[in-house]
């Protein structure tokens, strides 16, 4: 048995209403959200928090880590990297791309100041959104042999340790593009450094 919660809001929330001040920032009309109109790889969840809070883009000082709801409501749910090849977000922002970790053009996760509480109840792992392919390294039952996929897609909502994915319960493996690590039923992979978008509340 599921519950339901309901509640009102923003019916505009999510429909991706950008536009482009001009001095490296893009306000979301819907959302009366200001955004860096680019990113930054961070090495961890702390350094994300303390990348936006340091910020002066556009010359404002109050910008933060968006929440996860935040950050899924710029996602661009018309484009994906094997349909667009391009990240899952406006063109109006500017996206880093990188090899994956099968040598395929990528887009990143974003760090999100939301904790994902993990089954033992500790706040040890932060939540991000894909904005690229949400991959996983896994056995496929047909073959029994390892094999990567976009399991969850863009704009899919996982987890990564706070600090280091080399200190969690995780398996690692190098395809000839990098060490990268992966757990779970779905092998999802964890990447040591995840972007960063910060965002602002407008007065």
């Amino acid at each position: 048995m599921f519950y339901v919660h309901c509640v009102t809001g923003n019916p505009y929330y999510g429909t991706n209403d950008f536009s482009n001040n001009g001095d490296g920032t893009v306000r979301d009309l819907a959302t009366d959200l200001m955004w860096e109109q680019g990113d930054y790889q961070s090495s961890d969840f702390d350094d994300a928090v303390s990348h936006c809070e340091s910020a002066t883009t556009g010359g404002y000082n109050d910008w933060r880590l968006p929440n996860v709801k935040e950050l899924q409501s710029i996602v661009d749910y018309s484009r994906a990297p094997d349909y667009s090849n391009s990240a899952a977000i406006d063109p109006v922002f500017t996206a880093t791309s990188f090899p994956n970790e099968n040598g395929a053009t990528e887009w990143g996760f974003y760090w999100a100041s939301t904790t994902h509480s993990n089954t033992m109840g500790t706040g040890h792992n932060a939540t991000y959104v894909s904005f690229g392919r949400a991959l996983g390294y896994f056995e496929d039952p047909q073959i029994h042999t390892l094999s990567m996929d976009d399991v969850h897609g863009a704009g899919a909502q996982r987890s990564n340790d706070k600090v280091s994915v080399s200190g969690a319960p995780a398996s690692s493996v190098n395809l000839g593009y990098g060490t990268f690590y992966y757990h779970g039923p779905q092998g999802d992979i964890l990447r040591v450094n995840n972007m960063v978008r910060c965002v602002r509340d407008i007065p």
